[in-house]
């Protein structure tokens, strides 16, 4: 099996956001909302649990054990290009409103292959690097996601 026909880049991928939350959390309830994609994006983060752990130390066994505890949806560090004019992007615009409202957004990934995936987080952050010369400006977002041990809401590519 050639890994070139199993992989998937990040390429065409898209990330839109809505101040809205969805009346029920599956599908219907996301397809409701009104969307605004988050122009010149580029990278997405990184979706998924990932739990804290603490560590087991018997005395009668040297080796530590780490056993989960608790966890969270993740942390994406969503990172897109910073405009060069202001108001340039209306998806932006509300990553920035976000971030001083601390209120749930719900948000939108669409992968290459047409999968979907759903979500509300919290915008913890919204950080612009100004780098140097040769630096393209850009803005960090933590997105802080939670959904109440329902998951992600992931709706399969039609064929």
């Amino acid at each position: 099996m050639a890994l070139a026909k199993e992989a998937m880049t990040g390429g065409g991928s898209k990330l839109s956001v809505s101040a809205a939350l969805p009346a029920t959390w599956n599908k219907t309830g996301f397809e409701a909302l009104t969307w605004t994609q988050i122009g010149n994006l580029v990278n997405l983060g990184e979706l998924g649990k990932t739990y804290n752990t603490t560590n087991f130390e018997p005395v009668s066994n040297p080796e530590i054990e780490p056993l989960p505890t608790n966890y969270s949806m993740g942390t994406p560090a969503v990172t897109y290009a910073y405009p060069r004019e202001a108001g340039y992007d209306d998806g932006q615009a509300i990553m920035d409103a976000a971030v001083d409202s601390q209120d749930y957004h719900s948000f939108k990934v669409e992968m290459q292959n047409g999968t979907v995936k759903y979500f509300k987080a919290r915008v913890s952050s919204n950080s612009l690097m100004l780098g140097g010369v040769s630096d393209i400006q850009m803005v960090t977002a933590n997105l802080q996601i939670y959904t109440a041990d329902q998951g992600f809401v992931t709706v399969a590519p039609t064929p």
